[in-house]
């Protein structure tokens, strides 16, 4: 996390950690000594793959932050493609079925929040298997990159997101419900081999979890404020929830 207020350099600062992850597969340890990186002798066999930062600021109601991590492995995909050397067609078909399994379950415009019955449970136990699908696939693919083009090192994925505080909710979420983004990298992203990193304005993102849980604790149907027990119990839920994601 690059926790502050705005204005306090928290993106530029992710920003060069980003760009000296993505630089530390190719300099040589003193260059990484000199540039006050070096990670240590016993890490001279890591590498990062890393992703183009995503502004969470900008998802709104058009975009999904799954869906913008796909295009970005695809795009990875491809490069490694253009180079002509590797037998991609395994990583391309894997890819291909998550991004089918998740669209269905995710970006149809017939999504509804409230579904129940036989189709509720349907969708629940899909939303598990893409999950899974989605860790299963990173593994995979990190595997693959460290046995084929990184000389068999141990390789990271880094994911970088901006302004998390600020995201406004996907098209499919007809409140705006900022607690979603919060939700998608707690349950996608906690993933052997990855690393996330994030700035956000702490207190607005706990506003954001206080929002969210108590519309799960009182309803959506209740207007009066909480009594002080029901405020305690809330506030209880969203600590513990960031101390879990963090």
């Amino acid at each position: 996390p690059f926790i502050g207020d705005r204005g306090s350099g928290k993106t530029s600062m992710m920003y060069s950690i980003l760009r000296r992850l993505d630089n530390y597969n190719d300099g040589s340890r003193e260059e990484k000594q000199e540039s006050s990186f070096w990670l240590g002798e016993e890490n001279r066999d890591v590498c990062f793959v890393t992703l183009d930062m995503i502004d969470a600021n900008v998802l709104k109601r058009t975009e999904d932050l799954l869906g913008i991590i796909l295009s970005r492995l695809l795009a990875l995909l491809e490069d490694l493609d253009s180079r002509g050397r590797y037998d991609l067609r395994e990583l391309y078909r894997k890819l291909s079925e998550l991004y089918k399994s998740m669209h269905n379950l995710y970006w149809q415009d017939s999504f509804q929040a409230e579904e129940v019955g036989i189709t509720g449970l349907k969708r629940l136990a899909d939303s598990q298997r893409s999950i899974q699908s989605f860790r299963e696939f990173v593994a995979l693919l990190l595997q693959w990159l460290g046995n084929n083009v990184y000389s068999h090192r141990t390789v990271y994925l880094v994911i970088a997101l901006d302004d998390v505080d600020m995201y406004q909710g996907s098209k499919n979420d007809k409140e705006g419900d900022k607690f979603q983004l919060l939700q998608q990298i707690y349950d996608y992203l906690r993933i052997p081999g990855r690393i996330v990193l994030l700035t956000f304005n702490e207190n607005i993102l706990r506003q954001n979890c206080l929002g969210h849980f108590r519309k799960v604790y009182l309803g959506t149907e209740r207007h009066a404020e909480e009594t002080p027990a029901e405020q305690d119990q809330i506030d209880s839920l969203a600590r513990q929830f960031l101390f879990k994601l963090f």
